[in-house]
Order: structure tokens, then C-alpha cells, then sequence
């Protein structure tokens, strides 16, 4: 119980600096009207024409963080679960934290993990497929080699 509780803390830190960078990053978008720049720096992209689990995500959270909730699903939808679970886990924390160690409310099961993994590749093989047999591509950076 005392090593689940230190390693809590240590989460439990690690996410509040997390939100710290978040809310940091939303006012240096909304002061300054800072834009993403959209560097192809995506090797698999790049040799593959197809998207990468990870391809869209800096778009995403800046859509989610802009109130934009299904244009960021569309960017990329594994962004609003992981940042559902995040804050999900940081609130378990909380608890745990003001209750001194006398409940845990946050347990990390194989299943989430498992579901997170299926997530991952059925959003990255549908995405592709979306693009390359549909021509759907909401982020719009390869649809154009694929219609050609």
C-alpha cells in the first residue's frame, strides 16, 4: 500500500506538471495568436505516404485545447482518450492523496493497456485505409499522392 501510494505521488506529479505545460501552452496560443507551423517531419509519412499512430496528435491536442472536440477526433482520435484517461488518473490521484493514503481510487489493469494498444492500431489501419480507399483524409497531407 505504501509503494503503490509513493508511486501515486510520483504520477500524481508528473501530471500536474503535465497540466502546468497545458494551460502554459493555451496562453502563449491565445496571448500571442501563436499558430502550428506543419513541418513534414514524419519519416514514415514521408516514405510511406500513409499516417503513423502518432501523425496529427500536435493538431489534435491543439484542437481539443481550443474547444475543437471533432475536428481534434478526426486529427487524430487516440489524443481524447489519452487525455480523458490522464485526467481521469490525475483525479483518482487527487483522492488518494487527500485521503492520506486510506483509498486508492485509481487501479492500472492489463485491460486498459490492452485497450489503449487496440485503439492505437485501429485508428492508425483505419485512418490509412480511410485514405487510401476512401480518399478521406481530414489532416489532408497525403490524400493528394494517393488520388493521383
Amino acid at each position: 500500500m505504501k509503494k503503490e501510494l509513493m508511486e501515486g505521488q510520483l504520477l500524481y506529479r508528473i501530471c500536474g506538471v503535465f497540466l502546468i505545460l497545458v494551460v502554459i501552452y493555451c496562453a502563449i496560443v491565445n496571448i500571442f495568436g501563436v499558430g502550428l507551423s506543419s513541418p513534414n517531419a514524419c519519416l514514415f509519412k514521408e516514405y510511406t505516404h500513409l499516417y503513423c499512430p502518432g501523425c496529427g496528435g500536435t493538431r489534435a491536442v491543439h484542437s481539443m485545447l481550443s474547444g475543437h472536440i471533432i475536428r481534434s477526433l478526426e486529427e487524430n482520435a487516440i489524443v481524447v482518450p489519452v487525455f480523458a484517461f490522464i485526467l481521469y488518473y490525475f483525479i483518482g490521484v487527487t483522492l488518494a492523496v487527500k485521503s492520506k493514503g486510506t483509498r486508492i481510487y485509481f487501479h492500472l489493469h492489463k485491460w486498459m493497456i490492452v485497450v489503449l494498444i487496440i485503439l492505437v492500431l485501429w485508428v492508425s489501419v483505419g485512418r490509412d485505409l480511410a485514405v487510401v480507399y476512401l480518399g478521406y483524409d481530414p489532416i489532408g497531407d497525403v490524400v493528394s499522392f494517393w488520388k493521383s
